[in-house]
This record gives structure tokens, sequence and C-alpha cells, in this order.
């Protein structure tokens, strides 16, 4: 079930994400032990629906956030993160997570679901369906959308 995130709360479940999110390099010179960065990453979850996929050992593979609090059409998709020991395996992990999002913005009654993928996520969201609406000039990040 998905639960919000109070910023500065740093659990070992957290320091799960906060790692992964390292691991991916989801943000250059990202040290997930520096309480100042935790803060900063943490904010980002804060007030947005947070979820979590969690395998057989129980560890956190996966983290994705959602929020439908830019428009009453779409929902947004924050982010995505798949440890990589996990990604482009045949679990399909990220492709799980992306259903479930979708079926939730369905609940919360959505048209479609948009985000900003950076360009090496693009052909992992154009595989779920998603299509390029435009492109960012300064970061080349993608804004995809998904019609529902």
């Amino acid at each position: 079930m998905p639960h919000k995130l109070d910023s500065g709360q740093v659990s070992p479940e957290i320091q799960r994400i906060l790692d992964i999110y390292a691991q991916i390099n989801v943000s250059s010179h990202f040290d997930s032990d520096d309480p100042r960065k935790q803060k900063e990453l943490l904010g980002e979850f804060v007030g947005r629906e947070t979820f979590v996929g969690i395998g057989p050992d129980g560890q956190i593979q996966a983290v994705a956030t959602y929020t439908t609090d830019m428009s009453p059409d779409y929902a947004w998709i924050e982010g995505l993160a798949v440890h990589p020991d996990h990604q482009g395996t045949k679990k399909h992990i990220g492709s799980t997570m992306v259903r479930n999002l979708v079926g939730i913005a369905r609940l919360d009654e959505r048209n479609a679901i948009e985000l900003s993928a950076i360009p090496t996520a693009v052909p992992f969201w154009t595989k779920q369906g998603f299509k390029t609406t435009a492109v960012n000039p300064k970061s080349s990040n993608a804004m995809m959308r998904l019609e529902i």
C-alpha cells in the first residue's frame, strides 16, 4: 500500500530507497549517506504517494512516486527507479510498477499519465506505451504522456 513520507524520515527501508537512487546515479554526486542530500531527495517524496516493489527476500527492489496534484486530468510520475541488480531481468519489476500506477490513475479517474524521462529511459517508457510530447532543450529530458 502507498504511504506518504515525512521530511527527514530515514528508516532502514528509506535508506534502501536512497541507496537505489545513488546506485542508478539519479543525481550526479548524490551520496545516500549524506544527511543534507537525503533531506533534499526525500523532499521530492513529501506530499506524493510513494510505492515500493519488495522482492521475496524482503528487500526494496524498486520505488516510484506518483501525484495527482498537477492536474485534474492527468497523473504525474515523479520518478521510477529499479535497483541495478533487478534492471533488465525477466521479472519485469519496472513494467509491473508502471502497470500498477496506470491502474491507480484509472481509479483516480485520470485520463492520462505524464512524466519527464531522462534520455536513457525513453526506450523503457516508449515500451510501456508512453509517447514523447516535447523535449527539453537544456536537459534533453523527454516529456512523455500515456493516454489511459
